[in-house]
C-alpha cells in the first residue's frame, strides 16, 4: 500500500501536538480533548496495526470475517489511565511510535490483501456501539488517511494562539 499521505497526514498531526506545550495556554476542555485525542490515536493504532497484520498474512479467498472495532480506542477507562499516566510528550512519542509500526506494516501489506473487506464496528466517546459498515481495508485507511488523522490535527491546530502577523 502507498502510504505517504497517511505519513503526511501523521506528520501535520504530530507537528500540531508538538507545537503545544505544557505552557500553551489552553482552557481545560481543550487540555483534555488533546490529551484525549493523542491517547485515541495511539490506541486506535495499536488495533490497526494488529488487524494490518493479519489483513497482510491472509491467504486469498479466505472467508474468515475480518471485524476492526474500535472499543478499546474508545473506552473511557482506558484513555484516562493513559492518558493519567503519561505526559504530554509521552503521548506525543506514542502516537508517534504507534504511527510508524502501523505504517511498516501497512508498506508491506500488498494492494490486493488491501481489497480484504472487513466490518468496522463503531463506538462513541461513552464506549458505547454505535454501529457497524462495511468496507474494505483499503477505504478504511484511505478514511483514515483524508479525514480522521486531518481532522484530528486541524483541531489540535485550532488550539494554538494566533500569531500576529
Amino acid at each position: 500500500m502507498n502510504t505517504r499521505d497517511l505519513a503526511a497526514a501523521y506528520q501535520r498531526l504530530l507537528a500540531s501536538a508538538q507545537a503545544i506545550t505544557e505552557d500553551t495556554r489552553l482552557d481545560p476542555d481543550q487540555r483534555a480533548d488533546m490529551d484525549w485525542t493523542l491517547c485515541h490515536v495511539a490506541l486506535s493504532d495499536q488495533i490497526l496495526t494488529h488487524k494490518a497484520r493479519e489483513v497482510r498474512s491472509r491467504q486469498a479467498g479466505t472467508t474468515a470475517e475480518l471485524v476492526v472495532d474500535n472499543q478499546p480506542a474508545m473506552d473511557p477507562a482506558a484513555l484516562a489511565a493513559m492518558s493519567a499516566s503519561t505526559t504530554h510528550q509521552d503521548r506525543i512519542a506514542a502516537v508517534r511510535q504507534h504511527a510508524a509500526g502501523l505504517i511498516s506494516v501497512l508498506d508491506q501489506t500488498s494492494d490486493q490483501a488491501a481489497q480484504a473487506p472487513l466490518t468496522l464496528r463503531f463506538h462513541d466517546k461513552t464506549g458505547q456501539h454505535v454501529g457497524d459498515t462495511d468496507m474494505t481495508w483499503a477505504h478504511l485507511i484511505d478514511l483514515r488517511t483524508r479525514q480522521h488523522i486531518p481532522a484530528h490535527a486541524t483541531r489540535l491546530a485550532s488550539y494554538l494562539p494566533v500569531r500576529p502577523d
